[in-house]
């Protein structure tokens, strides 16, 4: 397998997931500030998971995805499976941090990444074959 191009759809992926985890660090350091919690999790403790579920999946969906591409994974199937990841997250972040932080949307976000990591990891299984 010699193909090997600049992963173009994973970078915008990249780009919008390194903005979705400075707003939810952003909120992090304001809750911080607000509440007095300088460590720990304290009464922030949503604000916290919020961030921290994503950095948890992030990095490993980018190189997934990115890989595959590089090895000539049809752009379609990245590119749904990165809008769909993107979408998920910010579902998941507004879900985790509404309320008591059990309600639909966090398990829709944390069931969609899921999927996102059986999809893209399946790709590149697909790609290498």
């Amino acid at each position: 397998m010699d193909i090997m191009t600049f992963p173009q759809t994973t970078a915008w992926l990249a780009v919008f997931l390194g903005f979705l985890v400075l707003v939810l660090t952003a909120r992090v350091s304001i809750a911080r500030q607000n509440s007095g919690t300088p460590f720990g999790d304290g009464s922030i403790g949503q604000t916290v998971r919020a961030q921290a579920n994503l950095t948890e999946t992030a990095a490993l969906v980018l190189i997934l995805l990115g890989l595959a591409e590089m090895g000539g994974a049809r752009g379609l199937f990245v590119t749904v499976i990165a809008v769909f990841y993107a979408v998920v997250r910010v579902v998941h972040a507004i879900g985790v941090t509404s309320g008591d932080g059990n309600g639909p949307l966090r398990i829709v976000g944390g069931g969609g990444t899921l999927l996102t990591l059986l999809a893209s990891s399946g790709l590149l299984v697909l790609t290498l074959l």
